[in-house]
């Protein structure tokens, strides 16, 4: 069960370190989105 979670964690963290280098711009986006989402609710 722990270990699952560090392997979902870890996971998660290579693909957001991954969209970082590989697409920024999408990234900025869904940051920018989120944002936007916060600030309406």
């Amino acid at each position: 069960m722990y270990y699952q979670d560090i392997v979902r964690t870890d996971l998660a963290l290579n693909t957001i370190i991954y969209f970082s280098i590989e697409e920024p711009k999408f990234v900025v986006n869904i940051l920018n989105t989120m944002h936007i989402q916060l600030e309406h609710n």
